[in-house]
């Protein structure tokens, strides 16, 4: 009877820790590791090959539908952890089992937004934030190449800024560029690489309490960390972890570590004239 006892006590934990969300991330991570070949190589093909300064076109990513196509391929084969039949045996009042109904392409992107995916991707939130800056940086080269006489230059000079200023503004079809780095990020906080940082910081407890409290050990207030910028203090510390793990450690600890921490709220006031990327209107906006 007690080995009964503990095999079902076990079995419920098992069960019950497999549908949490912190164990459906890691469920949909380890779909995205297996197939991060296939997924980087197609970015590669459809997007940062295409990418054309000039005529600024994609047609394999200038309608939603096609873009939501590629991600569910990308998803193919993959299906939520849930609940199985064990708990219609022994049902359970465990307020952290989750049912996931969200679409896998949806909950990827709620999950890399841990990862620095902004909020609203898929309806245009964080596109082509740094196009104007990468036009700037190749006029400079090829004005370097090629210095045009003033003549030249004062002949063409309302034609030239008329031209200029078209290609500075960002073309209107899907920008992978967000997803990429994010996606990076994610299959980078594998099982490996998240067991290598727990067990540093259980080997390294003085330091990293360090963090947290003054000389004594005392935790005190004004030591309080930002979990999304913690790894810039992370990385002060001599934990046995590979820089890289170091730098996303704030994102691993918020999506997988099951952490608790308060949340504050920052509103920063932009300039209208600063908004870049965000909201970006036309058929991946808001309208």
């Amino acid at each position: 009877m007690e080995v009964k006892n503990r095999d079902l006590k076990l079995k419920t934990e098992y069960e019950t820790k497999s549908c949490r969300i912190y164990a459906q991330r890691m469920h949909i991570q380890q779909h995205c590791i297996e197939n991060q070949d296939q997924i980087l190589e197609d970015i590669q093909t459809t997007y940062v090959d295409k990418i054309n300064f000039t005529d600024k076109l994609n047609t394999a990513l200038d309608e939603p539908e096609k873009v939501f196509k590629i991600f569910d391929e990308w998803l193919e084969g993959y299906k939520h952890l849930e609940p199985s039949n064990f708990f219609n045996e022994y049902p359970t009042n465990d307020p952290f089992l989750v049912c996931n109904i969200q679409k896998p392409r949806d909950f990827l992107m709620d999950t890399l937004e841990y990862f620095g995916l902004p909020k609203g991707y898929m309806k245009g939130g964080g596109h082509w934030t740094t196009w104007k800056k990468k036009v700037l940086e190749k006029r400079k080269m090829e004005r370097k190449r090629r210095k045009p006489t003033a003549q030249r230059q004062r002949r063409g000079n309302k034609r030239r800024r008329a031209k200029e200023k078209e290609e500075e503004q960002p073309p209107e079809y899907f920008d992978l560029e967000p997803f990429q780095l994010a996606f990076k990020k994610f299959i980078l906080a594998g099982v490996e690489v998240r067991t290598q940082f727990r067990q540093a910081i259980s080997n390294s407890p003085q330091d990293l309490n360090e963090l947290f409290s003054n000389e004594n050990g005392e935790l005190i207030n004004s030591r309080c960390q930002n979990i999304i910028s913690i790894a810039k203090d992370l990385e002060k510390l001599k934990l046995e972890v590979p820089t890289e793990t170091k730098k996303i450690s704030g994102e691993m600890l918020e999506c997988f570590g099951n952490v608790l921490y308060d949340k504050v709220e920052v509103t920063e006031v932009i300039k209208k004239e600063e908004v870049k990327g965000d909201d970006m209107g036309g058929k991946f906006g808001k309208k």
